[in-house]
């Protein structure tokens, strides 16, 4: 965390890196990523934690769930309008 940054500003940097990143997968692979590449795309250690995070997302309107396969899910950006 930069110095300064409170742990607040800290996560919702770390979401806005999921935002985008979750935006640029689907527009060059043309099908929504993992928990798991979500988690090695931002540099995250685990997919534990980026599932706490993008289970704020998904909470938070900015991105939706879609199921994958029977057991697990891949996350879309939901567009502002």
């Amino acid at each position: 965390m930069p110095r300064g940054q409170t742990n607040a500003e800290a996560g919702e940097r770390r979401r806005d890196d999921m935002v985008e990143f979750v935006r640029t997968f689907v527009s060059e692979h043309g099908h929504p990523p993992t928990i798991r590449e979500i988690a090695a795309g931002v540099g995250l250690a685990s997919p534990g934690a980026a599932h706490r995070q993008l289970a704020r997302l998904v909470a938070d309107g900015r991105l939706r769930a879609m199921p994958v396969t029977s057991h697990s899910y891949g996350y879309v950006v939901v567009e502002e309008s």
